[in-house]
């Protein structure tokens, strides 16, 4: 069961929550993003490029996606992986071209609100986090993926260092968030020197 997939259905709406109107237009490339992914002794998996890394324990699948309309496409870099049968962990990258007017706080709101949506959820918390050298609006709820109760964790903010969103995901067919889901979330770090990831437009 993918439980993230199913709440993605929600997530990515949401985050364009903060796509204002703009004429920008996406020039077609053919790697848009720069994400890799590179194994570790002891069977970890680590999905990085110049600007992110976070840590899987299996070998995640990369996903490239394009978000928007009326002539405005954002590019997205999903890595998702299946723990167990009840468990999931998931982290996407969006970076916004530079000739797109975004606003971050309406697309955080946006991702909470469709993800409660999507997942018929109730919020149970939500704070500020700072991960990995990012602050991170960090809501627990719980929600219904085709019909298992999970429990779901959802991190997501705004990098203007890059000019990206960045959002975290671990859900799980139970009631708290495992050991190992908490590992895989204090595990992402924010590269400020690094290259922001391409936003499939030239900038």
């Amino acid at each position: 069961m993918r439980i993230s997939l199913t709440l993605l259905a929600g997530l990515l709406p949401g985050l364009l929550a903060g796509l204002l109107a703009t004429s920008a237009t996406a020039h077609a490339a053919p790697k848009v993003l720069d994400l890799e992914v590179v194994g570790k002794d002891g069977g970890s998996f680590v999905v990085r490029d110049a600007a992110y890394e976070v840590t899987f324990t299996g070998s995640p699948k990369l996903e490239e996606g394009t978000q928007g309309e009326a002539g405005t496409h954002i590019k997205t870099g999903t890595a998702e992986f299946q723990l167990t049968e009840r468990e999931d962990l998931m982290f996407m990258v969006m970076p916004v071209p530079k000739q797109v007017t975004f606003d971050p706080v309406a697309a955080v709101k946006g991702a909470r609100d469709g993800v409660v949506t999507e997942g018929k959820g109730k919020i149970l918390k939500e704070r500020k986090e700072t991960i990995g050298g990012l602050s991170l609006n960090h809501v627990t709820l719980s929600a219904t993926a085709e019909g298992v109760a999970v429990h779901v964790d959802l991190y997501v903010g705004w990098d203007k260092v890059h000019r990206s969103m960045i959002m975290l995901l671990t859900t799980i067919a139970g009631d708290a968030q495992t050991p190992a889901a908490a590992a895989f979330v204090k595990s992402f770090k924010m590269k400020k020197t690094g290259a922001a990831p391409p936003a499939g437009d030239g900038t």
